[in-house]
């Protein structure tokens, strides 16, 4: 069932809550705070409106649409609500003036490119997967396992570095630009690449994350006050997951466009077998499109490549803009552990000294 999905994390956050309980020991100061729900309420319903249009912009609606058109307006006079309702509200639900600070709107434009590009394409790797190799959903995810472990051993080795030297820069400039570059190795996927190339093209993409996201979170949370740094930590947060969810629509029009592009081509005249079960054959399962002739299976998969090398060459451009951004994102010197631990914040460099206490850096 699908729902274990789910259930196999419930006995990991229960350890981790443990964990947390019974190590973390965080002073506690009890503040009555006012929720802004109006705020909530706005930007969550932008959020919707947004994905709404990259969902079925091209597909359900055309984009010249009324519908789709109305969606775009409606999104627009929403965000437009949302900060108008912020300047008002005396616990807004994000502050805006973060923006003032340099480094958190650098953070989060390079979140969001970067959650856009990553989780917008590299999503649709398990389906390569398992339409061309064949392979099942599981054996699929086994797969990208060199994605996920040089996102592991870029996270760490990346912060152990920062922990030591105090200086956080240049992981996200080389992280986007691997990323970039990851992109243009994954657009390289054939039908008969060898899993070989496929391991180490993913692992290139899964370095350059491990080096960029982690680490512009520890430089949002240095940068700013810290009174605004749980806020300051979602909100980045929240731009990345937004990305991520946008790109993840906006790339899966591409692909779906595409493929019914390269089918039309690849086709075979005069072939039986209608669109509908094509279509079916190529969301289902890997058993389902081996069913298929072997004409037609053939022409699907490299449809489906075809189209997938398109994705990932959109995805670059993302990616390099957010390179650029992270050439201009401003480096501070980590506060110190005993700064941190005594609430003193601040954000200039002149706040901070060479001679103070190792930098700490959680990961």
């Amino acid at each position: 069932s699908w729902r274990w999905i789910f259930y196999v994390n419930v006995p990991v956050g229960i350890v981790a809550l443990i964990v947390t309980s019974l190590v973390l020991k965080l002073p506690v100061n009890h503040i009555k705070h006012k929720i802004d729900f109006s705020g909530s309420i706005l930007i969550s319903a932008a959020v919707t409106a947004a994905l709404l249009v990259t969902v079925w912009g091209g597909q359900t609606y055309a984009f010249s649409s009324p519908e789709i058109i109305g969606l775009i307006a409606t999104t627009i006079v929403l965000v437009l609500a949302f900060i108008y309702r912020e300047t008002k509200a005396s616990e807004p639900i994000l502050p805006l003036a973060l923006f003032k600070n340099r480094v958190f709107s650098v953070a989060s434009g390079i979140g969001f490119l970067a959650g856009f590009a990553l989780f917008g394409a590299v999503i649709f790797l398990p389906e390569y997967m398992q339409i061309v190799r064949g392979v099942s959903p599981t054996v699929s995810g086994l797969m990208l396992i060199p994605f996920t472990f040089g996102i592991v051993v870029a996270s760490v080795v990346s912060g152990q570095i920062i922990s030591r030297l105090g200086k956080y820069k240049i992981f996200p400039i080389i992280g986007t630009f691997l990323l970039t570059v990851g992109f243009y190795l994954l657009s390289l996927f054939k039908v008969h690449t060898s899993y070989a190339f496929e391991s180490l093209f993913m692992a290139v993409g899964g370095i350059g994350l491990g080096l960029s996201m982690q680490v512009i979170v520890l430089a949002t949370q240095n940068a700013v006050e810290f009174k605004d740094m749980g806020t300051a930590t979602s909100a980045v947060t929240f731009f990345r997951t937004m990305g991520g969810a946008i790109g993840t629509s906006f790339f899966g029009n591409i692909l779906v466009n595409r493929v019914h592009f390269n089918l039309g081509r690849l086709m075979p005249r005069g072939t039986s077998v209608s669109t509908s079960t094509i279509t079916s054959s190529i969301s289902g399962t890997p058993a389902q499109l081996s069913k298929l002739p072997p004409a037609i299976h053939s022409v699907i998969i490299e449809s489906f490549v075809r189209s997938l090398h398109v994705v990932f060459l959109w995805a670059i451009p993302f990616a390099a803009i957010a390179f650029l951004l992270s050439l201009i994102l401003p480096e501070h010197p980590l506060r110190s552990s005993s700064r941190l631990s005594t609430g003193e914040t601040g954000s200039n460099k002149s706040d901070y000294t060479d001679e103070q206490s190792p930098p700490i850096f959680a990961e």
